[in-house]
């Protein structure tokens, strides 16, 4: 299994890992809500941008220091993808590239939105990971395009080892 290490915390490897959302409001209550997480035995905390309400960058030094060395990760979970709000798709990768460039060590990325918009998602994870983009290979597509459509037209997913499609 890939390994993947944050803040010396190591995916792919060891006990599961503990992750405890944020859904504050303002930044002094997101500062609260992770220095409270960090007196307990999380692992990584997750920063729901989508319920926050103030300036996401301007507070995103504050939460980031707040959490010192637990790994930080952001996400920003779009109303059809369950939610609190909705943000324009141009808005929404330049937010990430812009938390990527203050240093956020992860960020939660919406498939549909990668797949909708995959131009403006290669460009914004190229800035992300240094110009090093494979998040998007042909194979990956196709059979996430495949999956979309088999979803679409029978109503149940089924796993299989492949990719997750409906089943009949």
């Amino acid at each position: 299994m890939r390994q993947v290490v944050v803040n010396d915390l190591v995916f792919g490897n060891g006990r599961m890992k503990i992750c405890v959302p944020v859904c504050a409001q303002t930044r002094a209550a997101a500062v609260e809500a992770v220095r409270e997480i960090r007196g307990t035995p999380a692992d990584l905390i997750e920063w729901r941008l989508d319920y926050f309400t103030e300036d996401i960058l301007t507070a995103a030094p504050a939460v980031l220091e707040a959490a010192g060395e637990l790994p930080l990760l952001c996400t920003f979970r779009t109303k059809a993808e369950g939610g609190e709000r909705e943000i324009d798709p141009a808005a929404y990768f330049a937010l990430n590239e812009a938390l990527g460039a203050l240093g956020v060590p992860m960020l939660d990325l919406e498939l549909a939105l990668c797949l909708a918009h995959e131009a403006r998602a290669k460009q914004a994870i190229d800035a992300l990971h240094g110009g090093r983009c494979s998040c998007f290979p042909a194979t990956t597509l196709k059979r996430r395009r495949r999956a979309t459509r088999l979803w679409s037209a029978t109503g149940r997913w089924r796993r299989s080892a492949e990719t997750c499609r409906r089943s009949p």
